[in-house]
């Protein structure tokens, strides 16, 4: 699945849980855009056809400063409007910081809207 770079997307966590995976399947569907990041070379999100960016980061377990540092540069991206919280390191990060995103999104139905 292609998206254009104007698309608003979600950043997806591609961890080791069935529910990393979902989102990203259940969002791609939506044609919503899907940019999965991870520490990993080739976590099973980013084989997801649904899969739209894929994103290495640091290791949250080995280099915390450096993921919340690479979620601060993906959040201020054009084209993210949404980080799905599903590790602990992300919301840590929303809790230490004052970086907020300039629109917090909500899902509903098939269009991202505020």
């Amino acid at each position: 699945m292609e998206s254009s770079d104007s698309e608003q997307g979600v950043i997806i966590p591609a961890i080791s849980t069935a529910s990393s995976t979902a989102a990203i399947r259940s969002l791609g569907r939506k044609s919503i855009k899907t940019v999965v990041i991870s520490e990993h070379d080739s976590p099973p999100g980013f084989r997801s056809k649904y899969c739209d960016v894929q994103i290495p980061v640091p290791d949250p377990t080995e280099d915390l400063p450096g993921y919340e540092q690479a979620l601060r540069v993906l959040a201020r991206r054009p084209d993210v409007e949404t980080i799905l919280p599903f590790r602990e390191a992300i919301s840590t990060y929303y809790r230490k910081t004052t970086l907020t995103l300039q629109n917090i999104w909500v899902l509903s139905g098939h269009h991202l809207r505020r």
